[in-house]
């Protein structure tokens, strides 16, 4: 269908950008709800099943051990780039093309440009570097799920063989959704805050990482069966390692979850 000219007061890519970013939102949606229906579906058949072994069916673990995946920060980086342009270039197109736009418009619009490439192309390249420098990082375990009360072993590989040091941050993190005034205390805003319940360090010197990248690692765990990994529920719990290298160039940095539960 033809639709006269004065009834369009836009280029057709720049329709075309926000009709197919709403369509992408949509997209979205409708896969994060079918995923979010698929867990919530394991969740409810595997505690019919398996109640008092939940590491099998509350989160995708892997016995053998867990991947950073670096590269798919990457992937996010790069979509969130793409989606932000997206966004964005109606607003180029009305302060610094059509002519319509005045001093002001053409000010804020080149700032908000200028804060969201410097923003996003920072995070881009941190994990690039990351990634073409080190790769995934991985976690082996030598037992799984890992029980509170007992001693936790795992191996860290694909390290670096130049680091001076290594630091590891052992923590439980518990989710919450709190209910919070807005700056100026007009509006009320639920958000979700993460608080460290548990926390251990360890550093070791980088010339125990043996020749081909490992690091082996031992923790005693608590026995507070309060701090058991629900990462399925909202809110939820989790146990993460956090890996800092120090080393000359860029430093090696990992975050892994960890199956950490409660005993039978």
């Amino acid at each position: 269908m033809d639709y006269p000219k004065s009834s369009i007061h836009a280029p057709l890519w720049v329709i075309g950008i926000c009709g197919g970013l709403f369509v992408a939102c949509g997209i979205w949606l409708m896969v994060h709800g079918t995923k979010g229906l698929h867990r919530q579906w394991n969740r409810s058949h595997g505690q019919q099943q398996l109640p008092d072994k939940p590491w099998l069916w509350d989160y995708p673990w892997q016995a053998a051990g867990i991947i950073d995946h670096t590269f798919k920060e990457v992937f996010n980086s790069v979509i969130a780039g793409l989606v932000f342009a997206a966004f964005l270039a109606p607003f180029n197109w009305i302060a610094l093309i059509s002519g319509s736009g005045g001093l002001f418009w053409q000010i804020l619009t080149g700032l908000f440009d200028v804060i969201i490439a410097f923003g996003v192309g920072s995070y881009l390249l941190r994990n690039l570097r990351q990634y073409w420098t080190f790769g995934n990082g991985r976690i082996s375990f030598r037992d799984f799920p890992f029980l509170l009360g007992e001693t936790m072993r795992l191996t860290i590989e694909r390290l670096p063989e130049d680091l001076s040091t290594v630091k590891m941050t052992l923590r439980c993190i518990e989710e919450a959704y709190e209910i919070r005034e807005r700056e100026g205390g007009q509006k009320l805003e639920s958000i979700v805050v993460y608080y460290q319940i548990y926390r251990d360090v360890q550093t070791i010197r980088g010339e125990l990482v043996n020749e081909i990248g490992e690091l082996r690692s031992s923790w005693n765990l608590p026995e507070n069966k309060d701090l058991t990994s629900t990462p399925n529920e909202r809110p939820a719990t989790f146990w993460e390692l956090e890996v800092h290298g120090e080393r000359s160039g860029t430093n090696y940095h990992g975050h892994f979850l960890l199956p950490v539960y409660v005993k039978p």
